[in-house]
Order: structure tokens, then sequence, then C-alpha cells
């Protein structure tokens, strides 16, 4: 069981309708990833959040299914801390659900690893200017930069005298990165629209 202790799952979701009852099935899908603790955190304007001791589909109650209000949402399956974990940030209060690196800072012979989110956005997107190979039949397997492709995950080697790869330094200096870009542009957009909505009423 030590090889697992790096495992979790998370599930994320943006609907057209109320988002918690897929998120559910989602996290329940993922409860081989951790079997001690789960949650789920909502937004409708306001965060719902509810995490548990226990697994999924044994916990979580009907009244507390209809308490996680919202369209869009985040849950967590662990087999060490309960999450998502709501923090407040320069926007609000927002809830935060992760895996990997800071949640392993302290696991002997765990390997750092990271992904370049924008890379992959672009290949998933078509964005980029890399060439793939075109898929003319189902069970022909992604070549190149093609979307259907797994993503490229770097992992740090361990170093001598270190129980594990992982620079917590580094880490929070990222996640102050991506708070700090995720600000930015929530103000941009803001702006944007309400540049958009004087230009609508204005006479």
């Amino acid at each position: 069981m030590k090889s697992l202790k790096d495992n979790c799952g998370v599930f994320g979701l943006y609907s057209d309708t109320k988002c918690v009852h897929d998120i559910f099935q989602g996290i329940d899908f993922l409860q081989h990833r951790g079997q001690e603790y789960c949650g789920i955190s909502t937004i409708d304007g306001n965060i719902h959040q509810v995490t548990h001791y226990g697994k999924v589909a044994g916990t979580f109650k009907y009244e507390e299914l209809e308490y996680l209000r919202g369209r869009m949402g985040i849950g967590h399956v662990s087999l060490w801390e309960r999450q998502p974990a709501r923090w407040q940030s320069q926007l609000g209060e927002i809830a935060v659900a992760f895996s990997g690196n800071v949640a392993n800072v302290s696991t002997p012979g765990y390997r750092s690893r990271s992904i370049d989110f924008q890379a992959e956005f672009e290949r998933m997107t078509g964005a980029g200017t890399k060439i793939s190979g075109e898929m003319t039949h189902p069970s022909h397997l992604p070549l190149g930069h093609h979307k259907d492709g797994a993503p490229e995950i770097d992992e740090t080697k361990i170093t001598e005298g270190n129980i594990n790869g992982v620079d917590i330094d580094h880490e929070v200096a990222v996640l102050a990165k991506n708070e700090l870009q995720f600000t930015i542009a929530a103000r941009l957009l803001q702006r944007k629209f309400q540049a958009l909505k004087n230009a609508i009423t204005s006479k």
C-alpha cells in the first residue's frame, strides 16, 4: 500500500444545470484513488461545501446533495486529508482541491511532477504550431502533437540527501504566481464586461 500514498482523485465540472450529482458520481468512480476522505464544493455566488471521513457512496446524505447548489464545483477523494480546502483570496473565498506535489511534501520517495498546462491547452484546442498525425479510424493511435495523446509529465529526480523530489519553496512560488495571474485576469475580464454594460445601457 506504500505505493498508493501519493494517490487521490480530483473531479471538476462546469455545467448548464445543477452539477453536484455528476460530481458525486465522478468522485465515486475515482474512489479507488482514495478511500479515507471525500468532499465536494459548489458555487452559486456563495461556496457550499461538505466533506466526510469515509467513502463517497456511504457518507453523503440526500439533504447534503440538495445543499450543494450551483452549476460548477469540484470534488476530491483522498487517503490523507479532507478536501476541497477553502481559502481566502484577494477576490474573496475560493475552494481548492489539489493532488500531487504539495500533498506529498512529506512522502518518502515521491517524485515531484509538473505539467505545462498552457502547452496542453494549446494542444487540445489546436492553437499550437506543432503537427499531429491524422486519425482516420477509431483504433488508430494518436501520433505527434495530437489532442488525444497523453500529456507530457516532467518528473523531478530525487537528489541525494532529500527524502523526495518536492521543493516546497518552488511549489509555494508557483501557487502565488497562479493566484496573481488569476487575480489579474479576473479583474481585466470584470472591466471588460463593465465596459460592455456601460456601452449597452448608455444613452
